[in-house]
């Protein structure tokens, strides 16, 4: 059930911090805590909360770390406003977080004698005096930075200031964080690991897991069909091209492997086509391992023939990049055979997109049959003639953006060797390519949303349901 991952996120949450810099960053720790509750989640409210709560200490964590350059003013007790909030914030997010996982542990027990209930009071009080004492001697050191150079003891060698001992007061701290850190992660850690290996606990969780979620086929297919799509829609976006001087500073292998991951992810749904989905899939990293290779070369090449233009700060030296390439490829043939180079990578690149576009509106198309409204059989309307019924809303944008979709791909991908070769002939063109590139991920952004919003809709009048039923 993943528990076993909570004793790995532990672990990055033992060290102490280093005035604003953490020293083993505890995003990965949220990171493995969130994976280890990523199944449990689903069985029960505690677990539940408590993945939100480790999911807003990530977000801080991330904040915390963009702040690291401020270690270095001791003049100002901005490092001192930033420890102290950042610590209230990651304690009671981390307090509330493990809380909830013990009341987790103990609602889903199945017997009295389950090992979660060896040590269980113990274990949770010195986990939270654990993640208190952790930001107490993180803020305590800071609030040196109050003094300064005008206020302090007065000696024959000038005033003393407690903000000159801010590093030993914080090198202090450190150690007697770090004791307590290794002496609460092997507690936690013998902990967990017995539960984890308690398979009558482990196998009541696993049912739990199967009567509360996956055999209520619509929660399960509607909490994976939301995942999905939003890693599709992630993909389509990223698939947008940050094209200058002949390098895409937006590589394809990144939206490729959002969209691969979500046609995997929908592969593996009870209804539909996976094979389809599954096509998608490989040509989503197919295109994207393909694209890599073209990145690669054009970096080089134009660092070779623009490096200089690109490195100089003098205004007299800033020169088109399809300029200085025209020159080059009228008299250098290695510039001519890069460009031949560059120009048939990206043919290839452009029929993978063709093909994995063409998977894709399969696989969207076999969605909006098997998950949306679309599935329901219609009511007969004998009374009101099929000239005057109007068609459904969902349905009449399923119809039309779904085309779009897929030739605006189809323009977009034939548009990606062109616009490769035509900084040599129509400098100007890269405007033209930008535009249907991003016409094309308008369109995906647009229908994806749409469907999404529509198979959440579709979904929660049976999610309810099947609550019912499970319910009696």
């Amino acid at each position: 059930m993943g528990l076993q991952y909570l004793i790995i996120g532990c672990f990055f949450l033992l060290n102490p911090y280093f005035s604003i810099i953490d020293l083993i960053p505890d995003f990965i720790g949220c990171i493995f805590l969130l994976k280890g509750l990523a199944k449990v989640s689903k069985i029960s409210v505690a677990f539940q909360d408590a993945f939100a709560q480790f999911r807003n200490l990530l977000i801080l964590t991330l904040a915390r770390m963009f702040t690291t350059p401020l270690i270095i003013d001791t003049k100002e007790v901005w490092p001192l406003v930033i420890v102290f909030c950042a610590g209230l914030g990651e304690a009671f997010f981390a307090i509330r977080g493990f809380v909830q996982i013990f009341d987790g542990l103990n609602s889903t027990a199945c017997a009295s004698d389950d090992a979660l209930y060896n040590r269980w009071s113990e274990t949770r009080q010195f986990t939270i005096v654990f993640l208190v004492e952790r930001q107490v001697l993180c803020i305590l050191p800071e609030l040196s930075m109050l003094s300064s150079d005008e206020y302090g003891i007065v000696t024959p060698d000038g005033i003393q200031s407690l903000a000159d001992y801010r590093w030993i007061f914080t090198f202090i701290a450190m150690v007697l964080s770090l004791f307590v850190g290794i002496a609460w992660f092997l507690q936690i850690r013998k902990y967990f690991k017995a539960i984890v290996q308690d398979q009558r606990y482990q196998d009541n969780l696993a049912r739990l897991y199967q009567d509360h979620y996956a055999n209520v086929s619509s929660i399960y297919i509607s909490a994976q069909l939301k995942t999905a799509l939003l890693l599709l829609m992630a993909g389509v976006i990223l698939s947008l091209e940050l094209i200058f001087d002949g390098v895409n500073y937006l590589p394809h292998i990144i939206g490729a492997v959002f969209i691969a991951i979500a046609a995997f992810k929908l592969a593996d749904l009870p209804k539909g086509a996976p094979n389809e989905a599954k096509k998608a899939g490989r040509y989503a990293l197919l295109y994207g391992i393909v694209s890599l290779p073209r990145l690669v070369l054009s970096i080089i090449f134009t660092y070779r023939i623009f490096g200089e233009y690109l490195n100089s700060e003098q205004e007299t030296l800033q020169v088109p990049y399809a300029v200085v390439l025209q020159e080059y490829l009228a008299r250098d043939f290695d510039a001519i055979y890069t460009m031949i180079g560059l120009f048939v990578l990206s043919l290839a690149e452009a029929v993978l997109m063709i093909l994995m576009i063409r998977s894709l509106y399969l696989m969207l198309k076999d969605v909006v049959n098997n998950h949306t409204r679309v599935a329901v059989q219609p009511t007969a309307q004998h009374s009101i003639p099929d000239w005057i019924r109007q068609e459904d809303e969902f349905v009449v944008a399923m119809k039309r953006w779904l085309p779009i979709f897929w030739v605006l791909g189809i323009i977009a991908a034939v548009s990606m060797p062109i616009a490769t070769a035509a900084p040599a002939f129509f400098p100007s063109y890269w405007l033209i390519d930008t535009i249907l590139r991003a016409l094309w991920v308008f369109s995906g952004y647009y229908l994806i949303s749409k469907l999404r919003d529509e198979t959440q809709s579709h979904y929660s009048i049976y999610e309810r349901e099947d609550l019912h039923e499970l319910t009696h």
